[in-house]
């Protein structure tokens, strides 16, 4: 799986290397239905799974593995790797929840913050050191993945948005000021 390697990009994550010995048969431990969320980093060259026990699994080339464990083991519904912080970000439940991938890893996690319930995702940028989070009401939240804490800025899109629920987001890798927001009704 991460055999081939891609041009341009060194394989950076033999520095994550766990302790225990990699070995092919832990692809084939848990249960595809277990599964409950995904992330992949061409820069890192990592790999994360999220399952329903509540473990996040991150995979590189061999011999990377290690398991992140989220807080009161509950099932990580949505994960983003942020290469620029060196971190995993996740939510599980109603809590905003950030690994670490710097020196020895631990499968404790560095944060674990309340958020709204409903929050389905957040967006991360590879320029960032941000996570984005969107609420219900339309008003975008940012977490500072350095600081560990959020920030006091908010992004509020357009008045038309505040009564639509945010979909998807995305950024412009040349602009870091601008974000793209889409609703069910329509991209700002």
């Amino acid at each position: 799986m991460f055999r081939k390697k891609v041009k341009g990009n060194p394989d950076l994550s033999f520095n994550f290397k766990d302790e225990a010995l990699w070995k092919p048969d832990l692809y084939e431990r848990f249960p595809v239905a277990s599964v409950t969320a995904i992330a992949y980093d061409r820069s890192l060259s990592i790999y994360v799974c999220g399952l329903s026990n509540g473990e996040v699994h991150l995979y590189g080339s061999a011999p990377v593995h290690h398991v992140f464990v989220s807080p009161d083991t509950v099932p990580v519904n949505h994960l983003q790797i942020v290469p620029t912080a060196k971190r995993v970000v996740g939510i599980a439940s109603n809590r905003l929840v950030v690994w670490s991938l710097e020196g020895k890893l631990t499968a404790k996690a560095l944060s674990s913050v309340e958020i709204p319930s409903g929050t389905v995702f957040l967006g991360t940028s590879s320029r960032h050191s941000h996570a984005f989070i969107p609420y219900s009401d339309g008003t975008i939240v940012t977490f500072d993945l350095s600081r560990l804490s959020m920030s006091p800025s908010k992004v509020i899109p357009s008045p038309s948005l505040s009564d639509d629920v945010v979909m998807d987001l995305a950024h412009n890798i040349h602009n870091l000021d601008e974000l793209l927001v889409a609703t069910y009704g329509e991209c700002v």
